[in-house]
């Protein structure tokens, strides 16, 4: 049974899923190693994973499901997100070239190798 095949996989969704579940694709397994991760702060409320992923992916190869914008309860960003590289050595030249980037308001982006703090 190939990809695309029986009843399950009638659509993208289904399709995507199963090659995710694979392994196959690059950057598998590195979803949560922080050591691969960028702290990003200052974004806008209409800021979404979308949009990081565009801000962030001409840099290098990022994760699968690498990228996360965190949260208000009503769906907004609350100005952080995170986004995991396949290489941890393309989150160096991501903060070197977009931490202090001015913002429209004003404000700057701050970008940072993610430092989890136990």
């Amino acid at each position: 049974d190939g990809f695309g095949k029986g009843k399950d996989a009638d659509n993208m969704k289904d399709i995507v899923g199963s090659i995710k579940m694979s392994g196959i694709l690059p950057g598998a397994g590195v979803e949560n190693n922080d050591d691969h991760s960028i702290h990003v702060q200052g974004l806008p409320a209409d800021c979404t994973e979308h949009h990081l992923y565009q801000l962030f992916a001409s840099f290098g190869a990022i994760a699968l499901g690498g990228v996360q914008v965190t949260k208000n309860p009503d769906g907004s960003c609350n100005g952080e997100g995170f986004v995991n590289y396949v290489d941890k050595y393309v989150l160096e030249a991501a903060s070197e070239a977009l931490n202090g980037a001015p913002m429209p308001d004003g404000a700057t982006l701050q970008v940072k190798p993610w430092k989890k703090v136990f």
